[in-house]
This record gives structure tokens, sequence and C-alpha cells, in this order.
């Protein structure tokens, strides 16, 4: 399976990266979807993460592109999203006073 490694060069988008790994809740919900694509109910049953919580985490999580994103219609013509991480794993390196991070795609 092909990987991509991008280094982060915009330091608001590292800021933004390194909040995301600071939050609890961001790193059980994409601990959670890692492996297999869930709707935020599953997510937030899964993981003990109220619902509302989750769907603000998966903006988050989706505005910074740590999210693949599908759609499917229900027979009646509901539609439900579901998330996967596209996350394999990110990289921070400090090193007197320069900050790199790295992000490996799945």
């Amino acid at each position: 399976m092909l990987r991509r490694l991008f280094k982060i060069e915009d330091d608001f988008k590292k800021e933004s990266l390194l909040g995301i790994l600071a939050d609890q809740n961001c790193r059980v919900i994409l601990d959670s979807i890692k492996d297999k694509s869930k709707s935020v109910i599953e997510i937030a049953k899964d993981t003990d993460i109220c619902a509302s919580t989750v769907y603000r985490k998966i903006i988050l999580l989706s505005d910074n592109k740590l999210l693949r994103t599908f759609g499917s219609f229900s027979e009646d013509g509901k539609k439900s999203f579901f998330y996967k991480s596209r996350v394999k794993s990110i990289n921070v390196f400090f090193d007197i006073g320069s900050m790199n991070v790295e992000i490996t795609y799945k």
C-alpha cells in the first residue's frame, strides 16, 4: 500500500495539528475510525463521547484533512455520512526553536 508523507510548512496548520494531537477526544475518534468508516452515532457509541462533541471534532478533523467522508442514501432517501481516518501517523520534531510536523497518509 502506497503511503504519502507530507511535511507541514504553514505555522497555523502546525498549531492546529498540535491542538488536535493534544485533544484526547480527537485522538480517540481517530483511533475508532482508523480501520472502518463509521457514522457519528457509531463513533459516539464506540467511544462513549457524546454525539454533539463527536460532531464538533469531526468538523475539526475534516477541516484539517484528516478524514475521508463517505455518503450513502437509505431506501427511504435519507443521506448518511460515514468517516474514516486518512492518517497513518503524525510526527512532530522540535529542535532548538524549530518545529517540524509530518503527516503520513494511508
